[in-house]
């Protein structure tokens, strides 16, 4: 089957274009590689922070959730430590498969005959996989191989993009949560020091049988208090 991969190129930058929040973005490449795939079924997977496992973020499926591969994926199942060592496509024929290949029992029950794994990738490693399935032979000849593997790494380095806005913005909320909590413990600091001078001063109203400002003192006692409680 033949692709047009400059409109596969730009079907992909048309589904991100603007999109940073990485759930929109895992689902609309998953989304994105069914139509200009044809494919039933697609997942997007992203490697954990241990590195032991590919783990589901986005799937598609015209069918069962479970023909577009489990939540988490360790490495030991079939070729996925290959795929994640080397950056290498796995093409799977579920009629001949390949001897280390593991495939759902789900898949052919629902008559999927082929299979690929894309790795998502940047030059420090893979980051993750798209998988597709179909309910045919597999359609790509070596050229659209090669074009998949530019694929994988044009998409590797979108997904990469969006993790570090993600963390660029956790650590900006991260920051400012400490700017204020430094900023209410100088406040109470202040507000409790306060009260303590007029503590002493309430002492000498009481000592000197200055009722009035006494309740002067106490009422504003009674203030700073309430503002420490606002506070905690």
């Amino acid at each position: 089957m033949e692709y047009d991969r400059y409109a596969i190129l730009w079907e992909f930058c048309q589904a991100l274009a603007w999109a940073d929040d990485p759930k929109t973005v895992y689902q609309r490449i998953v989304d994105a590689a069914v139509r200009v795939f044809e494919c039933e079924s697609a997942s997007l997977h992203l490697i954990d922070v241990d590195s032991n496992y590919f783990i589901r973020r986005a799937a598609y499926s015209d069918d069962i959730s479970e023909v577009v591969g489990s939540g988490a994926v360790t490495l030991d199942v079939g070729r996925m430590r290959i795929l994640y060592e080397t950056q290498d496509l796995i093409v799977m024929d579920y009629e001949n498969p390949n001897v280390q290949d593991e495939i759902p029992e789900e898949a052919i029950t629902a008559g999927f005959k082929s299979a690929i794994s894309i790795p998502l990738y940047i030059e420090s490693g893979s980051i993750g996989m798209l998988s597709l399935s179909f309910k045919r032979a597999l359609p790509f000849d070596h050229e659209d191989l090669v074009f998949l593997k530019s694929l994988g790494a044009a998409l590797g380095s979108l997904v990469n993009r969006v993790l570090m806005t993600k963390k660029d913005v956790e650590l900006q909320m991260l920051m400012e949560r400490k700017r204020l909590s430094n900023e209410i413990h100088d406040n109470i600091a202040q507000l409790v020091s306060a009260i303590g001078i007029k503590v002493d001063t309430a002492i000498e109203c009481r000592e000197e049988d200055d009722l009035e400002a006494l309740d002067e003192e106490l009422d504003n006692l009674a203030d700073m208090t309430r503002k420490v409680t606002k506070m905690l």
